[in-house]
């Protein structure tokens, strides 16, 4: 196998690796926070404010227009609460277990415009290396961490983070094959995609894990799980 179709299974592999090393470190914090559901909620949160103010959002701004980002943000919110609205409307699900289906779709909507660029910018000998792949797992292993927390802390069936990652895997690989098919950089589209995933992830952030943890606990309490949550992707971050 060579060309797109060969890079594309390794970087679903890789992206593969990088969700389930989260998914093992997730739960190593879930067996740390055994005190309630809304502790990994708010470290959860705390994990995804970060991911969102020191890699996702600078990273949007330093390559898109403001402008672009802004709309697609709004257009991301708004989805998520139709969504929201939607679900509650057609399932007998418990509100809480919500969290893990938006989380899954504020991570897939991420993934769509970062395997549409890699598909536009691709050249397979140089982007197929051991550093470039190291990086790439790297990059998931903290939304492997915010999954599996987030389904932990909902009590769903942990078995459905398999299928979670496989789906995500191949989000992945279906916009490097879309974007390479593409070979021209739309920046406008990129830059409302960008936003759209930044609404997304804000709204689940905001809404399922910090808003519904801070009304559920001391503000002492929320507070110190909450910045546990954002020290460790910081610090991750400064290291990886």
């Amino acid at each position: 196998m060579s060309g797109a179709g060969g890079f594309t299974v390794w970087l679903m592999a890789a992206s593969l690796v990088g969700l389930a090393i989260g998914g093992v470190v997730g739960k190593l914090i879930c067996s740390l926070l055994k005190r309630s559901v809304h502790d990994v909620y708010s470290c959860c949160g705390g994990m995804l404010f970060g991911l969102l103010g020191l890699e996702i959002i600078p990273h949007s701004l330093h390559y898109y227009h403001t402008t672009g980002i802004l709309i697609g943000m709004i257009n991301g919110y708004i989805i998520m609460v139709l969504l929201e609205s939607h679900l509650h409307k057609h399932t007998h699900s418990a509100h809480e277990q919500l969290g893990p289906f938006l989380l899954f779709m504020a991570i897939a909507l991420h993934t769509i415009p970062a395997g549409l660029n890699i598909g536009i910018t691709i050249g397979y000998e140089s982007f197929l290396t051991t550093s470039f792949l190291t990086a790439f797992i790297l990059h998931q292993v903290p939304e492997g961490v915010a999954l599996i927390v987030s389904l932990s802390a909902s009590k769903v069936n942990e078995w459905f983070f398999l299928c979670i990652i496989l789906l995500l895997a191949g989000t992945l690989g279906m916009s490097v094959l879309a974007g390479n098919e593409i070979q021209m950089e739309s920046v406008k589209l990129n830059a409302l995609l960008a936003g759209t995933a930044i609404g997304t992830f804000g709204y689940v952030t905001i809404n399922e894990m910090l808003w519904k943890s801070f009304r559920e606990m001391s503000l002492f309490r929320f507070a110190g799980t909450a910045l546990l949550g954002l020290l460790l992707i910081k610090m991750y971050l400064f290291f990886f």
